[in-house]
């Protein structure tokens, strides 16, 4: 039995076709400690695909059936030809293009380029209520940062969400960090539990959460009634919107900074062994070709897999070739 908390899938695929997580590079100029990627400012550029390379992919989205887009990292806007693959994505037709970051490089330039490109939301990781919360868990003068941004993005009249880690250290504080969002414009919140992955894996102190579910889901409750009709409040914690199967590879797909292309980020980062190929080797389309003896493993598996692939001896199990589909239980 997995000790991290039962959480749905985060991700909301579009009715039809599919969503790309795309992580464009590893490299973030903040080191958090629950980092799913374990990205931080020591963290080298030389592996990211290079701008060529990422063009191309892109123009391969629309043959693959990809709806929308989701430019995320690392800190995305830390790649010098952030804002030319933004536009690029920005240009495609029928595509719908999201971007998440942590708010501390958003300049007038890139608030234009989000414009400029119709990025439907600006995701932007915040931590905590306050400096003393978010930079303890981010670096010092983060919050600072963080807030300039969702400003700047506000201002110009831009849909902000902000993302919300919850941890042993501010899960008691959900109804201030909502307090806090609701006072900066922002309309929408999604709130997380951490998976065991990048900087957290091992880190039990950070992952364990499950004895304190009743009052995290406590404190969304309060908060949701607080603030019904002002700020929406995402989250999977109450179990009650489940997908019956898992979505990975069929709607879903990830595509890490050095062009791996797996079914699902969260399986990727617990496992490479989920990955399709590379796009430095092959193209985009070529990789979909073998999804099914991927996706083989878990079609069936009822909701998010995750917490079964926390376990090791478990995940071998579920991506063994020749497993029954929906055979492996929590």
């Amino acid at each position: 039995m997995s000790s991290i908390v039962n959480e749905s899938c985060r991700f909301r695929p579009p009715q039809k076709g599919r969503l790309v997580l795309w992580e464009l590079t590893r490299f973030c100029n903040l080191a958090c400690k629950h980092c799913c990627t374990g990205s931080s400012p020591a963290v080298s550029r030389k592996d990211d695909l290079s701008t060529g390379a990422a063009l191309a992919a892109l123009s391969e989205l629309h043959a693959a059936d990809v709806r929308e887009l989701y430019i995320t990292g690392g800190e995305p806007l830390a790649r010098r030809d952030f804002i030319e693959l933004l536009l690029a994505a920005g240009a495609m037709k029928d595509l719908a293009v999201y971007v998440a970051t942590n708010g501390t490089f958003i300049s007038d330039n890139h608030v234009a380029a989000f414009k400029a490109a119709m990025v439907r939301s600006i995701t932007i990781s915040v931590d905590g209520y306050d400096a003393d919360t978010h930079d303890s868990i981010r670096g010092l003068g983060a919050f600072a940062k963080a807030e300039l941004g969702i400003r700047r993005c506000v201002e110009a009249g831009l849909a902000v969400r902000l993302s919300h880690m919850i941890t042993p250290t501010n899960y008691q504080s959900i109804p201030r960090f909502c307090e806090f969002a609701v006072h900066a414009g922002v309309k929408t919140v999604a709130l997380h539990t951490i998976i065991p992955a990048g900087s957290a894996r091992g880190s039990a102190d950070l992952v364990s959460m499950s004895s304190m579910t009743d009052t995290i889901q406590n404190a969304i409750r309060a908060a949701g009634q607080e603030y019904s009709g002002t700020l929406e409040i995402q989250h999977g914690l109450d179990g009650t919107d489940n997908p019956r199967h898992c979505i990975a590879g069929q709607q879903l797909l990830h595509i890490s900074p050095n062009g791996d292309v797996s079914p699902c980020s969260w399986m990727y980062k617990l496992d490479p062994a989920f990955s399709l190929g590379n796009l430095r080797q092959e193209s985009l389309l070529s990789c979909l070709d073998k999804l099914q003896p991927v996706v083989g493993a878990y079609t069936g598996q009822q909701g998010c897999p995750i917490p079964v692939l926390a376990e090791s001896s478990l995940r071998k199990r579920l991506r063994r070739p020749g497993t029954a589909p929906g055979t492996v239980s929590r």
